[in-house]
């Protein structure tokens, strides 16, 4: 059999530079070499002298540096047997941030073997590069001070928007117990889009911020994940799924690209910490209850580019003060609103003409903006149950100042609503 190469790509802390203190960490360890990005051996035949000098010269200076020596870096790859591509098996270093190769020995580094950086609790951050295809299960377990990842997908394998199934965050980090893992219950589809399973995992309280470059976001890709505060929606995401987000108590800030065209049912509902979040205007249709009971959101613009919003999809939203529905939205569905005891006002968008049971509980609403006529208006098909839009001062588009008297707003320089 041919024999396996490996590789301990020793870098410092900065990712791409090491010293020879840091080759020598790792002096027990045979057949190192460096990567490319290393520095050329004539820089470090000239950095020697100095070294040197400085020894001479300062001997606290060379104590310091013996005890403490630069963190390095050591990623273990491996060759496929036919040379077509590496995979990432281990890691033996000191480091707290490690970026993983594109490539190694010329061919692409496609996956991440199981437990290959398995308790490597002095890592803060890893960065995977697009080029793995594949990440084994428990890839990061025990990685215990883990605050920041970045990763070309969730789950096991990449996905598309037309795949029915995809492993969870919690997938790369395990179902073994470790200090630091907080038990995660997530629920997601397995090959079979029937009933969806839960599944038990630890994912490390500290993980922050997760970055997701690629693939996309399918049912239950970060369901229950409660430490997240923030994520990185790559460009070319065209998906957020079904409670893609659901239970993400803490996460207060979301980046959606504009090659999103739809967010699923649930995708971020008991997202209690967001307090706003940007749609961006590629997106065409919201799922029902899609933010549900996130109970600190204050204020919410659905662009002009959304066609289509389920029901309930703000329902419970106890803090939401304000809401804009863009004018391409026809339908306001059964309990879109309910329960959003805070809300003040709302712009509703011209090509609405079916509001359902939306505003019930609504009893704080006083301001409706339409943004058309009052002949529109009143060819709007509107439940009965929305009593307080009867109540509430309703005021009429006009981009110019009415001669007649009457409600009629306009925007202001900054988008603001100004009444005439």
């Amino acid at each position: 059999m041919k024999k396996t190469k490996l590789l301990i790509a020793v870098l410092s802390l900065a990712f791409f530079t090491t010293g020879s203190l840091a080759l020598s960490a790792c002096n027990l360890i045979k057949d190192s070499s460096y990567p490319s990005t290393t520095e050329n051996s004539q820089e470090e035949q000239n950095s020697t002298p100095a070294m040197e000098n400085s020894q001479e010269t300062s001997s606290n200076d060379s104590t310091q540096e013996e005890q403490d020596p630069a963190p390095v870096e050591a990623v273990l790859y491996r060759l496929a047997e036919d040379g077509s591509y590496a995979e990432v098996v281990g890691y033996q270093g000191t480091a707290t941030q490690v970026r993983v190769a594109n490539e190694y020995e010329g061919v692409p580094v496609t996956s991440i073997g199981q437990f290959a950086f398995s308790d490597c609790t002095a890592l803060t951050e890893i960065i995977i590069p697009d080029s793995v295809t594949s990440i084994g299960q428990s890839a990061f377990s025990g990685c215990s001070r883990l605050e920041e990842l970045t990763l070309p997908f969730v789950g096991s394998t990449v996905k598309t928007a037309s795949d029915t199934y995809q492993y969870p965050l919690g997938y790369i980090f395990g179902i073994a117990p470790y200090a630091g893992g907080v038990a995660t219950t997530q629920w997601f589809y397995t090959t079979s889009k029937r009933v969806p399973i839960d599944q038990r995992y630890y994912i490390p309280a500290s993980l922050k911020k997760v970055t997701v470059t690629g693939g996309n976001l399918l049912y239950g890709a970060f369901y229950n994940c409660s430490s997240l505060t923030s994520v990185v929606i790559g460009e070319g995401i065209s998906s957020i799924g079904d409670s893609a987000f659901y239970g993400c108590s803490s996460l207060k800030d979301v980046e959606i690209p504009n090659s999103v065209t739809s967010i699923d049912a649930s995708a971020f509902c008991l997202c209690d910490g967001l307090t706003s979040i940007v749609i961006p205007n590629s997106v065409t249709s919201i799922g029902t209850r899609a933010f549900a009971s996130c109970h600190n959101l204050t204020s919410i613009v659905i662009p002009d580019g959304v066609t289509s919003i389920g029901p309930g999809i703000f329902s419970d939203c106890s803090s939401l003060t304000s809401a804009t529905i863009g004018n391409g939205v026809t339908s306001i569905d059964y309990q879109a609103f309910y329960l959003c005891t805070s809300l003040t006002s709302v712009i509703i968008g011209k090509r609405v003409s079916i509001i359902g049971d939306a505003f019930y509980y609504c009893d704080n609403l006083t301001s409706v903006y339409y943004q058309s006529d009052e002949n529109d208006w009143k060819g709007i098909s509107i439940d009965v149950s929305n009593t307080i839009l009867a109540y509430a001062t309703l005021y009429y588009y006009s981009a110019n100042e009415p001669a007649e008297e009457g409600n009629y707003w306009h925007y202001g320089n900054n988008d603001e609503i100004l009444i005439w």
